[in-house]
């Protein structure tokens, strides 16, 4: 009987667009996910709650 084990699928590095390098790196205080590029060791997350942290966005934040 031959068991198949599933691999997980890691988002790609938004720094360096390389996915073969990102591991888990624990959970935020929000809860969500948080991943570590070992390739460029930064760390990220897919998804956040405060928009300007968000990788696309090009608007500043006024004060």
């Amino acid at each position: 009987m031959t068991i198949l084990l599933k691999r997980q699928q890691y988002p790609a590095c938004p720094h360096c667009d390389e996915s073969t390098q990102v591991r888990k790196h624990g959970r935020a205080r929000s809860g969500l996910p948080r991943y570590r590029c070992v390739g460029c060791e930064t760390t990220f997350q897919t998804r956040y709650i405060y928009w300007a942290y968000q990788t696309d966005s090009n608007e500043s934040v006024g004060r």
